[in-house]
């Protein structure tokens, strides 16, 4: 059998499956300068347990086969041995062409590493100028990114600038491209609700409002779940309620919104799919008022007065403070 032909592209085997490409980049460089690495995914973002590397020169890719190759890393002995493919690199003659828009505030940036999050992408391309709005596409069956995103600048000239800069650069191991979009980014869905607008008239209880209710949640959904996901609206905190009795997550969720527009926006979200279920997103209403109740003493009387202002709440009451005791 003939010797395996030396080049600088490296294929290593038996990854851990929790190893990022910055592992990966930072693991090889001990050896020499690194010019890519990659690990190989499925569609839906999980690591093959493959991937590769590329050195600059031939010598630092024939000392990483020799110190590198029945290595122990997190528990799993890696292969490293040359590749005989060229990896998951796209070549230039092959690269995916995609139309770009005319020139805009809004961008379209596409291939995106999954592990990107809303708050990485708005941080990189911050430095360019205001973002108005900043989205990850997920899927909406299980959460994940789609691999695409969308941003809107104040200006003209700062997404401009932004995409000059920033066309081409790898964001967490792999290069995006960025584009102007040819469409203003996806909307919130409508499918279940049409999210009413504020008016003058409005009783007060979601004109300012931050907080929205999140139902219908599955059972091994964690804050992070929720927090990520509705971060494609605007920046926000999420809260899972415990079960004293069973120790689980309640199967509902409250989220804080920085601003009323994010919240808002964030309503569209009633009737999508998230991990398996279909999601009941309302305000969440004020508490009401803890005064006395009309009736004779401070029994019955309060209580009633308490039902009756539960009842005629719209959507779910705000629940007490921890602290608070809820007693009558």
């Amino acid at each position: 059998m003939e010797p395996p032909q030396k080049t600088t592209r490296i294929h290593v085997t038996n990854l851990p499956f929790a190893f990022t490409n910055e592992e990966l980049t930072e693991l090889f460089s001990t050896v020499g300068t690194v010019a890519k690495a990659s690990i190989v995914t499925k569609p839906n973002g999980d690591s093959k347990g493959f991937g590769f590397v590329e050195y600059e020169t031939l010598e630092a890719s024939a000392k990483c086969v020799e110190e590198l190759n029945n290595q122990v890393v997190k528990e799993r002995r890696v292969g490293v041995v040359y590749s005989t493919s060229q990896g998951p690199y796209v070549s230039s003659t092959l690269k995916k062409t995609f139309e770009d828009g005319e020139e805009s505030p809004r961008l379209h940036v596409r291939e995106l590493a999954w592990g990107v999050k809303r708050s990485h992408l708005e941080e990189c391309f911050g430095q360019y100028g205001n973002v108005l709005r900043c989205r990850v596409v997920k899927n909406k069956r299980n959460g994940r990114s789609k691999g695409y995103g969308f941003l809107e600048f104040e200006k003209v000239e700062e997404a401009r600038a932004a995409k000059d800069a920033m066309d081409g650069e790898p964001l967490e191991g792999r290069p995006i491209v960025v584009l102007f979009s040819k469409s203003e980014g996806p909307r919130p869905s409508t499918r279940r609700r049409k999210i009413k607008e504020v008016s003058e008239e409005d009783d007060g209880q979601t004109r300012g409002n931050r907080r929205v209710f999140v139902g219908n949640l599955s059972e091994n959904v964690e804050t992070e779940n929720v927090k990520e996901y509705f971060e494609s609206y605007g920046p926000c905190d999420a809260t899972i309620p415990g079960n004293k009795e069973t120790g689980r997550n309640k199967p509902y969720a409250f989220v804080t919104f920085e601003t009323n527009d994010a919240a808002t926006a964030a309503l569209g979200a009633d009737g999508e799919e998230f991990l398996g279920n279909e999601l009941k997103v309302d305000w969440v209403r004020p508490r009401p008022s803890r005064g006395r109740g009309r009736g004779r003493g401070r029994g019955r009387g309060r209580r009633r007065g308490r039902s009756r202002q539960n009842r005629s709440s719209n959507g779910p009451v705000d629940p007490a403070p921890q602290n608070e005791s809820t007693n009558i």
